[in-house]
């Protein structure tokens, strides 16, 4: 595909929504996700929050600054966590990766099995999952591993795959009610579920990398948690006098990703 037909692409995705939203004469939320999580969305700001952002916010209300970074791969986030002032450990599935021999396993990256973690119980102030969920397998065993690793008022923080294309060993994509009940039945209790990077943007420029074989294409650019279509939603939310809570839920129903924060109560 040329150029030139790409940003057709652009142009034609940014004018279907449009279309839609102009035509459009009400909004319409899921019931049961209103019931579920009604409570989990942000009911005062529709701003954007990235699993980084949430990692800087906590470092002052963590019961410890020892953070283990969950499938952290070659700890591409390692500099940046360190910086903020968490003691990083990094730990990988090897097994469960699409490229295991990229991954620099060293004496501070520590290897389990799939299910187990190696360490002591009430060991981490944070537990920092970044895109990972997704490709574990026996995901209820590893949120009970989390739970368990987890010191009481800690944090599990991240983002997950929701309304995601399967892609390298993804086993799971987790709906916002999923993913507070799998974090309810181990014990942890979720504050806050973030809508992030919009479907249409994502599946429309991962078909481009599909058939183009590349990953740069003319969408890259749009794929951002606060692009055109973010503020459409916002837009047309506003439009129908709308709460914060329900434009936010309605925004988290089309996410291609979660990003949440969920806590492992005091008792």
């Amino acid at each position: 595909m040329t150029k030139r037909n790409e940003l057709s692409v652009q142009i034609l995705l940014d004018a279907l929504i449009q279309g839609i939203f102009e035509s459009g004469s009400s909004f319409v939320v899921d019931g049961s996700l209103a019931s579920e999580v009604g409570n989990c969305v942000d009911h005062d700001s529709t701003d954007i929050y990235s699993p980084e952002d949430l990692a800087s916010n906590c470092y002052g209300e963590v019961p410890n600054h020892q953070l283990l970074d969950f499938g952290c791969g070659q700890g591409a986030y390692r500099d940046f966590l360190e910086k903020i002032g968490f003691h990083w450990r990094g730990c990988n599935y090897l097994e469960g990766m699409a490229e295991p021999e990229r991954a620099q396993v060293a004496d501070w990256i520590d290897v389990y099995n799939g299910i187990t973690l190696p360490y002591d119980d009430d060991s981490f102030g944070v537990v920092f999952s970044f895109q990972v969920f997704e490709h574990c397998e026996h995901i209820s065993e590893v949120f009970s591993e989390i739970q368990r690793v987890l010191l009481p008022a800690g944090r599990l923080i991240g983002s997950v795959s929701y309304l995601e294309q399967a892609h390298d060993f993804s086993f799971y994509n987790l709906t916002p009610i999923g993913l507070k009940r799998l974090a309810e039945s181990v014990g942890l209790r979720v504050c806050r579920l973030y809508p992030s990077y919009d479907v249409f943007t994502w599946f429309l420029r991962r078909l481009l990398v599909s058939t183009s074989g590349s990953d740069d294409n003319s969408l890259t650019a749009s794929l951002l948690r606060a692009n055109q279509i973010h503020h459409k939603f916002l837009d047309y939310g506003r439009k129908h006098g709308q709460s914060i809570r329900n434009i936010n839920l309605m925004r988290l129903m089309f996410s291609s990703q979660i990003t949440f924060e969920i806590e492992k109560p005091l008792n």
